[in-house]
């Protein structure tokens, strides 16, 4: 039987420990944020997350060749600062551009789907290239460039 990521609640009929009423939860040797990539990749659908791949690496080719994006390190044209808006359009969050070779991975979790898809020389290498922002104030948050302007 599969079972999706543990929940929060306890009360889901989903995960291992809500379907399991005696035994306790524990992670095996799979990270928490890959498997509730797995799970969104179940409810998406794996030919709608390729849809959706595609026109994500369309549009990161079209920033990245708009501003002249190489790497961390040669940024071109690309913007070092974006006030993000959260909400409302009074609240503005302001991010910063990685200028550094980083293992951030964008916090949009369609995003994160890509990221845990793909091969991990993917993950190392492709990965940490792409242009990701940092929220200034605490760190704790990235948006990749394309997220970021939409």
């Amino acid at each position: 039987m599969t079972h999706s990521s543990p929940c929060f609640s306890g009360q889901c009929g989903f995960c291992e420990g809500c379907c399991q009423h005696n035994m306790d939860y524990k992670m095996t040797g799979t990270k928490e944020l890959t498997m509730r990539s797995q799970d969104a990749t179940k409810f998406i659908g794996k030919k709608q997350v390729e849809v959706e791949q595609n026109k994500y690496s369309n549009a990161l080719k079209e920033l990245m060749v708009k501003s002249d994006y190489r790497n961390p390190t040669d940024i071109g044209w690309m913007k070092t600062h974006v006030n993000y808006e959260k909400g409302q359009p009074i609240t503005h969050i302001k991010y910063k551009l990685n200028e550094k070779i980083h293992t951030k991975l964008c916090s949009d979790r369609l995003c994160q789907v890509f990221f845990h898809g793909s091969h991990e020389s993917m993950q190392n290498s492709y990965y940490s290239k792409l242009p990701v922002y940092t929220r200034v104030v605490d760190g704790n948050h990235h948006l990749c460039a394309v997220c970021i302007n939409r």
